[in-house]
């Protein structure tokens, strides 16, 4: 008869090995990039007619996307108003992020872009 100690010894290994790698798996994956905002430069949040309006409006409020009549404007549509578009910012930037905005096909935004838009959120997105 096998030793019962044994084989909760092993399979204990086994399990611990398995929820390990599975942790180690899935961390890569949710890993986000951090963004140091203090090396930025030129950024403007203080203002809706800044940098930040500046980049939804060449990305987001053009004509197939979110201005008036495109796609996306059921979603929400792009005005260049701080309290009309504000209730969408943490949604704009999860899909940037993801990957999912701008859609397959439109020009990608920049790394700087990208970033501005990551500290503008940081500091809580002024207006």
């Amino acid at each position: 008869m096998k030793n019962p100690i044994l084989i909760f010894g092993k399979t204990t290994l086994v399990m611990a090995s398995i929820v390990i790698l599975t942790l180690i798996a899935c961390g890569k994956n949710d890993v986000k990039p951090t963004v140091d905002c203090n090396t930025l430069t030129g950024v403007t949040f203080t203002s809706n007619s800044g940098q930040i309006a500046a980049i939804l409006e060449s990305n987001c409020g053009i004509t197939d996307c979110h201005a008036a009549g495109g796609d996306g404007a059921e979603h929400w549509e792009w005005e260049a108003d701080y309290d009309a578009v504000e209730p969408h910012f943490d949604h704009m930037l999860e899909a940037v992020e993801d990957g999912t905005m701008p859609e397959a096909g439109s020009t990608p935004l920049s790394e700087t872009d990208k970033n501005l838009l990551l500290c503008w959120k940081e500091a809580g997105f002024p207006q």
